[in-house]
């Protein structure tokens, strides 16, 4: 125990030194200029340097999907005359942390991000200030920082039209400069394409496929089919392009939302971190899902729905009919579109938000676009019945988890937001298998049920099973005000752990760390106490301050007397022997005070 207790001072120094210096003099962004000042009318190269500390990662600037992390994203206002756009990140490397099989992609060393800045015809002679939001999170290879945002201000001096613009940082901007020891993604537009992107690509794309099987898409393919075929002698060899028109209309459409949320992603950002936003949102959708079970029905007026029925010639006709699709099949699509867009503004990338609403429009759009343009193909399609009924229901069930997932952040407990989740999938699969009584004479209907019925509740099972194979975990009281002092005057020593939903450590631990049998039985004599930084809150600040916690994840050991014992903290990812070991260390100190 005494080796335990006699932590090198030198280590804690190193230790301490790093986690001030990440938070102190963590990355910054120096802005590098083409030019020394810039002419009217014109578009010229810009670049930010980023310097990552030594032993500090930046996460990469696209993020896996499944991964909870905090992406790097930098991002300026838009001014009237002066813009700085087209921002393209280079290539992050993939790095394996060691205390997880999860490969996380990271910043390290040196990056350069590239851009472009337009200078305007109208821009006067002047010096401007464009301000821009750099937004990251520092890790080690241990532990992980509360994500941060800094302000970045790039000063532009727009010179008189004739006057000269020398060039500088030339060794920059030169041709086939890059950025060192990194290699550059294949980007459009400052976008960066890897196989995680295309994966989420691809399952928007079949999100908008599956979308044609809800009950406010299938009524309009008749009313496609019919609007097509009253114009088959005007169309003769241009089906394709009308096609293809239709399907532009509802893309245009949608990716304007898409493109707004991003614009607008700080502040939707800040407002998704505070929890009566997010159980407001959760709420929408809930409702939203109990209209598909029939609860109630969302319809749009009659006036907006004739409107936009309303046909016109040419090739416009075509796309002003996809055009209003998406007004015609609201009640449908804005659960899918809330949550997206939602998703969307977190990520802050307008790029990003036009391209995953166009694929979910083309997804949407394609078989209504192949309809138009195939003569008889709508005699192939199934019959509209009943089932049509259950897939409604089924899309009930999925907002329904979708409601769940958007106040998971405020849930205590993995066990409890797994556990719910797990309840929503066996409550949907005895509903939709078993206990649904839309009629459906097809024997191939019936069997369908029976199969959808059975995978959701094996996968409810292996959900649950994850929990009870990794075994019951330290039964952690969420921190509230007094409870410290309770613990003091109670006499019971108290294990504080600080977590966060994008710490990946964190979620490391609380599957195998404090999982172990060892910790969770010498846990049970602590009162034990988690704090979730997850979202900013001044009850967490007052403890992040009080405490003086560096980073997540931390776990603050109390003696029965409300003192800590600093050199038995945990500031980093550790094997539950560690922290079996420090426990028995604190149990030792305070034996002899309760019995």
């Amino acid at each position: 125990m005494k080796g335990i207790r006699a932590v090198p001072l030198a280590i804690m120094v190193l230790i301490l030194g790093a986690f001030s210096f990440a938070t102190t003099l963590g990355p910054k962004v120096e802005v590098i200029h083409s030019k020394e000042s810039y002419a009217p009318g014109k578009d010229y190269p810009i670049a930010f340097r980023i310097k990552v500390p030594k032993g500090l990662l930046l996460h990469g600037h696209e993020i896996r999907p499944g991964q909870m992390l905090i992406p790097t994203n930098l991002t300026f206002e838009r001014e009237k005359d002066v813009v700085i756009e087209d921002l393209q990140f280079p290539a992050s490397q993939e790095v394996k942390l060691a205390y997880s099989d999860e490969v996380v992609e990271v910043y390290k060393g040196e990056v350069l991000i590239r851009g472009t800045l337009h200078i305007g015809k109208g821009a006067r002679t002047d010096t401007y200030e464009i301000k821009g939001t750099f937004s990251y999170q520092v890790c080690t290879f241990e532990s992980c920082f509360p994500p941060r945002k800094e302000t970045v201000v790039v000063s532009v001096n727009v010179a008189p039209p004739g006057r000269p613009d020398r060039p500088i940082n030339t060794d920059v901007f030169s041709e086939g400069a890059k950025t060192s020891g990194s290699s550059q993604p294949v980007s459009i537009k400052g976008f960066r394409f890897h196989g995680g992107l295309w994966l989420t690509v691809l399952g928007i794309f079949l999100g908008g496929l599956a979308l044609n099987l809800t009950p406010c898409i299938y009524p309009l393919i008749p009313i496609t089919v019919s609007f097509f075929g009253a114009r088959s002698s005007e169309l003769r060899g241009k089906r394709m392009i009308h096609g293809a028109m239709y399907i532009g209309g509802l893309s245009v459409t949608n990716s304007i939302l898409g493109v707004s949320a991003a614009l607008t992603g700080g502040m939707l950002g800040t407002a998704l971190q505070n929890p009566l936003v997010l159980v407001a949102v959760s709420a929408i959708i809930l409702a939203m899902g109990l209209s598909f079970f029939g609860f109630w029905e969302i319809r749009l007026p009659s006036g907006i729905v004739n409107a936009a029925s309303r046909g016109f010639g040419g090739f416009f006709g075509s796309f002003f009919m996809g055009l209003t699709l998406g007004v015609v099949a609201a009640p449908c699509l804005g659960p899918f579109v809330l949550g997206l867009l939602t998703y969307v503004g977190q990520k802050g990338d307008p790029i990003l938000g036009f391209l995953y609403f166009f694929v979910l429009s083309i997804g949407l759009g394609l078989p209504l676009g192949v309809l138009a343009v195939s003569s008889g193909a709508v005699d192939k399609l199934p019959m509209s019945g009943n089932w049509l009924l259950w897939i409604k229901k089924g899309f009930g069930w999925v907002l329904v988890g979708m409601a769940v997932f958007m106040i998971r952040p405020l849930l205590p407990g993995e066990e409890l937001k797994v556990g719910i989740l797990a309840a929503i999938l066996a409550a949907a699969a005895f509903h939709l298998g078993f206990l649904d009584r839309t009629r459906e004479e097809s024997r191939t209907f019936q069997v369908i049920k029976k199969v959808a019925g059975v995978g959701l509740l094996i996968t409810a099972l292996f959900m649950v099973s994850g929990l009870w194979y990794g075994g019951k975990g330290i039964k952690w009281t969420p921190y509230r005000p007094g409870i410290l002092e309770k613990a003091k005057r109670m006499g019971r020593p108290v294990i504080i752990d600080f977590f966060a939903e994008w710490c990946t450590p964190c979620r490391e631990m609380d599957k195998t760390t404090f999982r172990d049998p060892v910790v969770v039985k010498l846990a049970s004599d602590f009162m034990a106490v988690r704090v979730d930084l997850t979202t900013r809150s001044a009850e967490g600040q007052r403890l992040v301050e009080r405490f003086g916690i560096r980073g997540v994840p931390t776990v603050v050991l109390i003696r029965p007397d409300g003192t800590e014992e600093r050199s038995l903290r945990v500031e980093s990812h550790v094997s539950a022997e560690e922290l079996a070991m420090r426990i028995r260390a604190i149990l030792s100190q305070t034996q002899p005070q309760t019995r």
